[in-house]
């Protein structure tokens, strides 16, 4: 039989553990930025600034905080309010660039994130900017834009590290096209991206993004080196009884 004082912490006294239990949250931390609030007050939207729903922001910082260490960015008219909910998600190490058009809204964006170091806000073309970062590589891109753009599209998907995620507001029929369309910055061509790289998801209508995934490479079938595949690969658990069982 065991004693009821076996059941205390062993080094811990336990009135200091039942205080420091009662300090912890009880609830999972769903509440909205202080920043996308003061965002969503300033908005106007004579000048197209519909602002983006609470629960898209909630995954975006569900996405960020998924990714330690990661680098994100955020593109079009609401990447305030996106990077917001990213920045609330995000870890010491990790960083977010979010490239706006409007310098007037940048300076408002600068004003209310402060000195947050991890944090850039960039006042350039977004396509431009994606043609610049050539040689970079981010985790997530969330694509706020209202209007489509095939270069933005297809130069996005060119920045995302392998297993890298991509948030639009468009359909996959959409970015499909986009992402097939010619292509020409400056004298420069890049070349289409491999559609079959991604893979891709239409979200409910209350978020009304489509979410995608810059996924690894497959391995080779069954014909082509199938077996030499299979011999590298240590399965996490076995299911193959142990000798000398039943």
């Amino acid at each position: 039989m065991v004693s009821a004082e076996r059941d205390t912490h062993p080094i811990m006294p336990t009135g200091t553990r039942e205080a420091s239990i009662g300090d912890m949250s009880r609830e999972f931390h769903t509440r909205p930025p202080q920043a996308y609030l003061r965002l969503g007050e300033m908005r106007d939207p004579k000048a197209g600034e519909t602002g983006m729903p609470a629960a898209l922001g909630e995954m975006l910082r569900v996405l960020a905080a998924s990714r330690p260490g990661g680098v994100f960015l955020c593109l079009g008219i609401d990447a305030g309010e996106a990077g917001a909910w990213i920045i609330d998600g995000m870890d010491l190490s990790s960083r977010l660039v979010i490239v706006l058009e409007d310098a007037e809204h940048a300076a408002r964006l600068r004003g209310l994130i402060g000195d947050d170091l991890r944090v850039t806000v960039h006042v350039q073309g977004m396509a431009e900017f994606l043609a610049d970062v050539h040689e970079h590589r981010f985790d997530l891109i969330a694509d706020l834009s209202v209007a489509p753009c095939a270069a933005r599209t297809r130069l996005s998907l060119g920045r995302l590290g392998l297993g890298g995620l991509f948030v639009c507001r468009w359909e996959i029929p959409v970015l499909q096209a986009q992402a097939s369309a010619a292509l020409a910055l400056d004298d420069a061509d890049e070349a289409a991206p491999d559609l079959e790289a991604f893979v891709a998801t239409r979200l409910p209508a209350e978020l009304g993004v489509t979410l995608m995934a810059h996924r690894p490479p497959r391995p080779p079938g069954k014909r082509r080196g199938g077996r030499r595949t299979r011999e590298r690969v240590t399965p996490l658990f076995s299911s193959r009884p142990r000798g000398g069982g039943n």
